[in-house]
């Protein structure tokens, strides 16, 4: 089970990114399905790691924005585009499972 969390987290979200970046809406749908079936079961700490990472990435994109690093051709709301928080959420869930699959050294 967990190899396929880890697919989910990671490459799942990448293609759809990749190939559902013009559809925002499609794309939000099915990245919080993703989001959805990585949290369920999980405890409120999981839950909290992806609010913060959804609140604070979509904070410091909109900085890199107003800042001119970049824009998005497909911005819904304050120049980000709508699925950017929930990516960013399953980002740092990602990184949390990857933490904890990894060998400890004794």
């Amino acid at each position: 089970m967990q190899w396929l969390r880890l697919y989910l987290l990671s490459i799942v979200p990448l293609l759809e990114v990749a190939l559902l970046w013009k559809y925002p809406f499609i794309l939000f749908a099915l990245l919080l399905a993703i989001a959805v079936f990585a949290l369920w079961g999980r405890g409120k700490n999981d839950f909290a790691i992806f609010l913060f990472a959804a609140f604070w990435g979509s904070v410091l994109e909109i900085a890199g924005l107003v800042f001119g690093v970049g824009s998005y051709a497909n911005a819904q709301f304050w120049g980000l585009p709508l699925w950017i928080p929930v990516l960013w959420g399953i980002t740092a869930l990602f990184v949390k499972e990857v933490t904890e699959a990894r060998p400890r050294r004794k």
